[in-house]
């Protein structure tokens, strides 16, 4: 079977993440953003994709998160409404096997409760440029 668009731009959106993610380790914020950025282009190009499936749009809100995340510019508000947990458990379970697969292979083991209390609790850049403008 051949991989679709969408899931080849998803594999390079993991590729780039985990090289903003080595880059963020390294203290290379110069390249860390790059990589990030390039990760978000990855992860737009699979939502954009109209033969993407629904796992590979799920997939692709994570990746687009995890990589807003790790660019750490201002001006990203609406990441904090996508809802992983929400998205991942209306998915079929050979489809959820798949995410977790995918994920686990990015090196994306935190936890999705973990990773929407983070945003809940104000650490998202819309609510501190909320509360930056109080």
């Amino acid at each position: 079977m051949t991989e679709t668009a969408a899931g080849q731009a998803l594999a390079q959106a993991r590729n780039e993440i985990n090289k903003a993610r080595v880059a963020a380790a390294g203290g290379d914020t110069r390249r860390q953003g790059e990589y990030a950025r390039a990760a978000i282009d990855y992860a737009t190009t699979s939502l954009v994709d109209p033969a993407a499936t629904q796992r590979e749009v799920v997939a692709a809100h994570y990746f687009l998160s995890e990589a807003l995340a790790l660019d750490a510019r201002g001006n990203t508000c609406g990441v904090e409404l996508i809802d992983i947990e929400r998205e991942a458990s209306g998915l079929a379970d050979e489809d959820q096997l798949w995410l977790r697969k995918v994920l686990r292979t990015a090196g994306n083991n935190i936890n999705y409760a973990r990773h929407r209390r983070g945003m809940e609790s104000g650490a998202g850049l819309c609510a501190r440029r909320a509360r930056s403008l109080r």
